[in-house]
């Protein structure tokens, strides 16, 4: 999820942390390294934009703080490019550093930032060990991430009625109505503000592009 990928360099219950992660050294990676080296891990990356705009609707405080449909998402997520961006002015500081520093102040919008913390779990983990899906393939080809995810941890093959059965299942934690993590009646963000979301996400996506070596992680929808 967002949250497990995105706590990369944050620190772990019990370690004090600073702006910049743990003062101690000790991050989730690290930690899961330590517990089981083996490991297989599956990371379902969404849409940086889609993502943020569920997120404004799911935690209802920012609606609160902003106001509410595409108006107060506009002014939420101009907010949020405007805390990140001052952060990068400040001496020091790139855009890895400051999806640390301005976490909490801006939150949703650096968890779309995967790159940064693509980085911490590849520092660790290797390639082999991590499976990459975009949400938006997933949903479209439900049957064939599936057989990827049983390839990935060597899992026997699935008989016709377990295939069926995992295949055929709904979600569970399903708010939206139109398939792109919103309900239908919120309808869409103002084109203007998904532009500037689209320009502040590029350069971040087309590195993760590069890292994950796979143009689909642009996000050219």
């Amino acid at each position: 999820s967002a949250n497990t990928l995105t706590y990369s360099g944050i620190g772990i219950l019990g370690k004090l942390t600073t702006s910049l992660g743990s003062e101690w050294g000790v991050d989730l990676p690290g930690v899961l390294k330590e517990a089981q080296p083996g490991v297989k891990l599956i990371a379902m990356l969404r849409s940086p934009i889609e993502r943020m705009y569920s997120a404004f609707y799911y935690y209802g405080h920012y609606a609160n703080k902003f106001g509410q449909g595409a108006d107060g998402f506009e002014k939420y997520a101009a907010n949020q490019v405007e805390v990140f961006n001052a952060c990068l002015q400040l001496n020091d500081m790139n855009p890895s550093k400051c999806a640390r520093a301005k976490f909490n102040e801006a939150q949703q919008l650096v968890k779309g930032l995967y790159v940064y913390f693509v980085q911490d779990w590849l520092e660790v983990f290797s390639r082999k060990q991590m499976l990459f899906f975009k949400s938006e393939d997933y949903y479209k080809d439900v049957g064939g991430h599936l057989k990827q995810v049983m390839e990935h941890l060597k899992l026997d093959n699935a008989t016709d009625e377990e295939w069926n059965r995992m295949v055929s299942q709904k979600a569970t934690n399903q708010r939206a109505t139109n398939g792109e993590g919103r309900g239908s009646s919120q309808g869409d963000m103002h084109p203007g503000t998904r532009e500037m979301l689209q320009n502040f996400f590029a350069p971040h996506n087309k590195l993760l592009a590069v890292i994950l070596e796979d143009e689909k992680w642009n996000w050219l929808l």
